[in-house]
């Protein structure tokens, strides 16, 4: 009796697709379940096609694609491994020749080359079951894809007044990535303009009923610690860049943390 192998059905998505950003990802539709769809809808990708994606190809030199697929069994194992460096954190980075290798802890591995179009991710068919853990994994990605365009990524979360950036912890995963240049800022609310007097908030738990106004070296220090980038050798030129441009072109504030409002208007 000859067993009938399930023909592959390639799935493209597109990050902020309205925006014709030339972020992608694909997978196989007969290896993941709802939950990778659901995770990456959440996220603000798109069903789209290939086409598009070669087009996109085509006309940037900066378009990416992450390929995620089913891990094999030696990939399974080394995500799952256990390594010294974990007492450090879940995540970690091994530059190796040409291209570096990322891993989260029990639930990725991405193989990645800034000069490389197409990148790989291996993770178990049930990716996207985790939520927080997964939304980490394509935040990276997405930190990295972006950067070149002169978008910049940072944990945390949309408000009225502009966005208030934390820890990796604090913001459960989520991230904001702010458009430079542009002076726009995307997240899972969809996408939305900087307005003039935009401001990155800060949270305090030791501060009570009023906002205190960070410097521009203040704020440098605090948005380079709370960027999404990672990287073995640190932060790129370009993030660092942009970075600062950030610190000297918007308002820096310190919040109370007792009286933040997700989403809301933070001021007192």
């Amino acid at each position: 009796m000859t067993t009938q192998v399930a023909e592959k059905t390639i799935k493209y998505f597109q990050y902020q697709k309205g925006h014709k950003l030339p972020v992608f990802v694909k997978f196989d539709s007969t290896s993941f379940g709802s939950e990778l769809v659901t995770v990456l809808t959440a996220l603000r990708f798109s069903e789209s096609s290939e086409t598009e994606y070669d087009d996109a190809a085509k006309q940037s030199p900066h378009a990416r694609i992450l390929d995620i697929q089913e891990a094999s069994p030696a990939v399974a194992r080394q995500i799952a491994y256990v390594a010294s460096s974990d007492r450090y954190g879940a995540e970690s980075i091994v530059p190796k020749e040409g291209y570096r290798v990322y891993r989260h802890k029990n639930v990725a591995l991405i193989i990645y080359a800034f000069s490389a179009k197409e990148w790989t991710m291996g993770c178990d068919a049930h990716f996207g079951s985790d939520e927080k853990d997964c939304r980490v994994v394509l935040n990276r990605y997405l930190t990295w894809a972006l950067a070149p365009l002169g978008v910049v990524g940072f944990w945390g979360v949309p408000v009225e007044e502009g966005v208030v950036v934390m820890n990796q912890r604090d913001s459960t995963g989520e991230a904001v990535f702010i458009d430079v240049r542009g002076r726009r800022v995307f997240s899972i609310d969809g996408s939305s303009r900087m307005k003039a007097r935009f401001r990155v908030i800060r949270l305090d738990s030791t501060l009570h009923n009023k906002n205190l106004k960070m410097n521009s070296s203040e704020m440098m220090a605090f948005l380079a610690a709370s960027t999404s980038y990672i990287d073995s050798q640190g932060l790129s030129v370009g993030v660092r860049q942009m970075i600062q441009s950030l610190s000297r072109d918007v308002e820096g504030l310190v919040h109370p943390r007792d009286s933040f409002k997700p989403r809301t208007d933070l001021s007192l």
